[in-house]
C-alpha cells in the first residue's frame, strides 16, 4: 500500500499537467477547497471530528496548524507551476532533494548530530545544485521550494498531536477562506475555468481533492505496517515516475550537465540510505 502511495503520487503528474491549461491560482483553490470536503466526508465516516475541535482548544496546536497549511499550500502552488511550466524534471529534482533538506532541518531545529555520511551527501547536493545555477544562470527555485516546504511541513508534522487525515483537513482548513474567496471572486468575473473550460477542466478540477487526499490515505495505511528503512525507500518512487516522464512522455531536455546534477543526486541519495540503514541495525542491535 505504501508503494503504491508513492506511485500514486508520481504517476499523478500526468493529471496536473492534464490541467496546466488553467490558471495554477486556480488549480491550487479548487485543490484546496474539493480536498476539504473530501477530507470531510471521511472525517464524518471515521466520526473523528472531536480530534479537530480538540486541537482548536490549544492555542500551540492551531498555530502549528496555520503554519502547516502555508507550507502545504506553498508545496502545492510550486509543484503546479512547475508542471504547468515545462519543468518536471526541476520537480523530481525537488522530492529528490527533499530528505537530504530534511536531515538540514533536523540539524538546525532540533539539535540532530550529522552523521559524516550525511554531511557528505549534504555537500554533494550543494556541489549538485550550484552546478545547475552555473549551466543556466537561474536558481531552481520550484525544485528548492518544493523539497523545503515540504521538509518544513515534515519537522512541523513530526512534533503534531493530530493523525494524518484530521491534521491535513485542519491544514487545508486553515488555507480554504482565501482559496473559496479567489474561487468566487473568478466566478464573479466570469473567469472560473471550472465552469467555462469545458467538462473535462470541470470534472478534472472537481476530483482534484481526491487526486490530493487517496495517496495520503493509502500512505497513512500502509506506512504503519512497514519498517521505517523501507518508507525511506519506496519514498524515491514518486520522483522516479516525475522524472521518467518529463524525460520520456513530455520530451524535457536532458543536457549533460543536468544529468550530471541527477546523477550526483542520486549518488548522494545513495550515501544517504546506506547510512540511514547503518545506523538503524545499530539501534536495533
Amino acid at each position: 500500500m505504501t508503494a503504491l502511495s508513492f506511485l500514486m503520487w508520481g504517476l499523478l503528474t500526468i493529471y496536473w499537467k492534464s490541467v496546466a491549461h488553467v490558471s495554477t491560482y486556480e488549480v491550487i483553490a479548487h485543490r484546496i477547497v474539493w480536498t476539504v470536503a473530501f477530507l470531510a466526508v471521511i472525517l464524518t465516516i471515521q466520526r473523528r471530528w472531536g480530534e479537530l475541535a480538540a486541537a482548536a482548544r490549544r492555542p500551540r496546536d492551531a498555530a502549528r496548524v496555520a503554519i502547516c497549511g502555508l507550507c502545504l499550500g506553498g508545496n502545492w502552488y510550486a509543484f503546479v507551476w512547475a508542471l504547468a511550466n515545462d519543468r518536471v524534471l526541476e520537480a523530481s529534482l525537488g522530492y529528490y532533494i527533499n530528505p537530504l533538506m530534511s536531515v538540514l532541518l533536523g540539524a538546525v531545529f532540533l539539535g540532530e548530530r550529522l552523521r559524516r555520511l550525511q554531511l557528505i551527501a549534504l555537500v554533494m547536493t550543494v556541489i549538485a545544485v550550484c552546478n545547475l545555477l552555473l549551466a543556466y544562470g537561474q536558481v531552481p527555485w520550484a525544485g528548492l521550494a518544493l523539497a523545503f516546504t515540504f521538509a518544513l511541513y515534515g519537522l512541523l508534522r513530526k512534533t503534531s498531536k493530530l493523525d494524518s487525515v484530521p491534521g491535513v483537513l485542519a491544514e487545508t482548513c486553515a488555507i480554504a477562506p482565501p482559496a473559496l474567496a479567489f474561487l468566487v471572486y473568478l466566478h464573479r468575473t466570469d473567469n472560473l475555468a471550472f465552469a467555462g473550460g469545458g467538462v473535462g477542466t470541470t470534472l478534472l478540477l472537481l476530483t482534484a481533492g481526491l487526486a490530493t487526499a487517496l495517496p495520503l490515505l493509502a500512505f497513512s495505511f500502509g506506512a504503519r505496517r512497514i519498517r521505517l528503512s523501507t518508507v525511506g525507500f519506496l519514498q524515491y518512487l514518486a520522483p522516479s515516475c516525475m522524472f521518467l516522464l518529463g524525460v520520456f512522455a513530455y520530451g524535457e531536455p536532458m543536457e549533460l550537465r543536468k544529468l550530471a546534477t541527477f546523477v550526483t543526486i542520486w549518488l548522494a541519495l545513495g550515501i544517504y540510505s546506506w547510512d540511514s540503514v547503518k545506523a538503524q541495525r545499530r539501534n536495533a542491535s
